[in-house]
């Protein structure tokens, strides 16, 4: 197969997965396996990536991980362990590993930042769709506080997370193609703000400074113009559905999961050096606990679930590969901007703190789009 049939084969492969995975399946049809058929679109669309240039290093630091991981579950002591379950969970870092590794020619990195930067207007519009139809409402109400947040096509937090990857797309595209996509990007901040997800609005923050910033270079004119317009529409929104924002972003409870740390604890506690085996974390949240959160069955903190699952020490190499993949491919001369791979993977660390980054497409297609807008099919002079 030539390279240019390669190249449209990856980019049908990744708009059809990230497509399938906004339009929410499992709302609409109720399949329980809609999930499982969401990563495995997204783990063709890697599978595609190994059979082109890749960065190797990144496969070595996955082998890496599955080995720690298999180590653990052979040493687990966990009664219930499953062998079936530990290869669903190690499909899960396939997935994020595989995407990490692939070089992207320009063209591809032109078409994946505009493919997602127009995600958010593709949403609104199917989310409208599906409102008249009775299908799923565009605002959902929280569960603890009550207070309406705009889902559109998914749910609050997996909008919020999506919005990380639309809002940074949006922004680099300006930067590199078009100007005028700066409007776009307010539009996807918008709707970020109105999910109300207070960690994806901190994640996206700070890495759209850092791209605003270091990019844009020589155009001092448009980034005053630029500050001014942000400083305006977010007065706006202020006054518009100042009530709303904030009041969901400055609310202090943890929506239930201090009260999954606390039990997640107890759990490590038993099985402290090898855990209960890599997946297996949602098979011990008991009833009594997921009733206190709203039938929430995942850690919300990956640091936390990774060491119920694994243990102490498998769990301090785990994500020292995370640090050292974002080292490789910062170092790589095929990287653009060395700087933004880093801080990209630091925001991503951050965000495993307080969420199931790793095990949903939503959250971590942030962390991909960043590596593959910044890591070359060509050596970068």
């Amino acid at each position: 197969m030539s390279s240019n049939n390669q190249s449209q084969l990856f980019k049908l492969s990744f708009a059809f997965a990230v497509i399938f995975l906004i339009i929410n399946i499992k709302m609409l049809t109720g399949m329980g396996f809609s999930n499982a058929l969401e990563k495995f679109f997204f783990l063709i669309t890697a599978g595609l990536l190994l059979f082109r240039t890749k960065n190797k290093d990144v496969l070595l630091i996955l082998s890496a991980i599955i080995i720690v991981t298999l180590i653990a579950a052979m040493f687990s002591q966990n009664p219930l362990f499953s062998w079936g379950v530990y290869f669903k969970a190690i499909t899960q870092i396939l997935i994020v590993f595989l995407l990490c590794a692939g070089l992207l020619y320009e063209a591809e990195q032109k078409f994946i930042l505009k493919f997602c930067a127009w995600l958010p207007p593709l949403m609104v519009l199917i989310s409208l769709f599906y409102t008249v139809a009775g299908l799923h409402p565009i605002f959902s109400f929280e569960y603890v506080s009550g207070l309406p947040r705009l889902q559109l096509t998914l749910i609050p937090a997996f909008l919020g997370g999506l919005s990380i990857a639309t809002t940074y797309a949006a922004l680099k595209y300006s930067d590199r193609y078009n100007y005028r996509y700066l409007w776009l990007f307010a539009f996807n901040v918008v709707i970020l703000l109105l999910s109300s997800a207070r960690g994806p609005l901190i994640i996206s923050l700070l890495l759209s400074i850092y791209v605003f910033f270091a990019g844009f270079k020589g155009q001092k004119n448009l980034k005053v113009l630029v500050i001014m317009l942000t400083a305006l529409g977010l007065s706006t929104i202020v006054l518009v559905a100042g009530d709303v924002i904030f009041g969901r972003l400055l609310q202090s409870h943890l929506s239930g999961r201090d009260i999954i740390w606390e039990h997640l604890s107890f759990v490590s506690s038993i099985y402290p050096n090898f855990g209960v085996g890599f997946g297996h974390q949602i098979y011990f949240m008991p009833r009594d606990v997921t009733a206190l959160t709203g039938g929430t069955i995942g850690a919300h903190n990956e640091f936390l679930r990774i060491l119920v699952e694994i243990g102490r020490v498998p769990t301090y190499i785990f994500f020292s590969c995370f640090f050292l993949l974002c080292y490789i491919v910062s170092i790589n001369t095929r990287t653009k901007s060395p700087a933004e791979i880093l801080i990209a993977g630091s925001l991503f660390l951050l965000y495993c703190t307080f969420d199931n980054v790793i095990t949903n497409p939503n959250l971590f297609l942030f962390f991909i789009v960043v590596f593959w807008s910044n890591s070359s099919n060509k050596v970068v002079i």
